[in-house]
C-alpha cells in the first residue's frame, strides 16, 4: 500500500501539487532516521541546493525533474562537497575551478583582487574603480549643476509671467475703458 501511495504523491508532484507529511503515522514505519543536520523532506530538488551553485551554473537547474521525498539539507541551507549541511550561503566557501576558498578568504588574480563572500567570488580591480568613481562622480556633479541651471532657468520665467500677468491686472485697471 506504501509503495502505491509514494507513487501517487510523486504523480502529484509532477504537476506541482506536493503532499507534505502523507507519510506521518501511516507509511513512516521502517524508514531509515536521516543524518545528522539533514531533514525529511517531501520536495527535494537538486537545482540550487549545493553550495557549489552558488559559485557556478547549476547543470541539474537545465534537467526538468520531478520533486523527489528523503533527506536532504534543510530549506535555506546549502550542501557542502563532504555532504553536510551549511545553514544559509554565508557559510559556503567559494569553488574556482579546482581550488576551495572559505568565506571571508581572498585571493589575487591578475590585476584583482577576489573576496569569497556567501558563496561568489566577488573579484574587483583597485586602480580601475578609483579611476571610474572619479568618472562617475564628475560625471554626476556636471550633470546636476546643468539640473540647477534649468531649474534656476525655469523659476526666472515663472517670475517673470507672474509679473507680467500682475502688471497687465494693474494696467488693465488703470484704463479708462474699465
Amino acid at each position: 500500500m506504501c509503495a502505491a501511495l509514494s507513487a501517487y504523491t510523486h504523480a502529484c508532484a509532477a504537476y506541482g501539487l506536493i503532499l507534505n507529511g502523507w507519510r506521518k503515522n501511516l507509511c513512516d514505519v521502517g524508514l531509515s532516521p536521516c543524518p545528522t543536520g539533514q531533514v525529511f523532506r517531501y520536495d527535494i530538488k537538486a537545482c540550487n541546493t549545493s553550495c557549489r551553485s552558488l559559485s557556478s551554473p547549476d547543470p541539474t537547474c537545465f534537467v526538468q525533474d520531478t520533486p523527489v521525498e528523503g533527506c536532504a539539507c534543510p530549506l535555506n541551507s546549502f550542501r557542502a562537497e563532504d555532504g553536510t549541511c551549511l545553514e544559509g550561503p554565508s557559510t559556503c566557501p567559494c569553488y574556482l575551478k579546482q581550488q576551495t576558498l572559505q568565506p571571508g578568504q581572498s585571493i589575487q588574480r591578475g590585476s584583482d583582487i577576489c573576496l569569497c563572500r556567501r558563496g561568489v567570488l566577488n573579484c574587483r580591480n583597485p586602480t580601475i574603480e578609483q579611476g571610474e568613481a572619479y568618472l562617475i562622480t564628475k560625471f554626476t556633479l556636471s550633470h546636476a549643476i546643468s539640473f540647477l541651471i534649468v531649474v534656476i532657468i525655469i523659476a526666472i520665467f515663472i517670475l517673470i509671467l507672474v509679473l507680467c500677468k500682475g502688471n497687465a491686472l494693474i494696467f488693465a485697471s488703470l484704463s479708462p475703458l474699465s
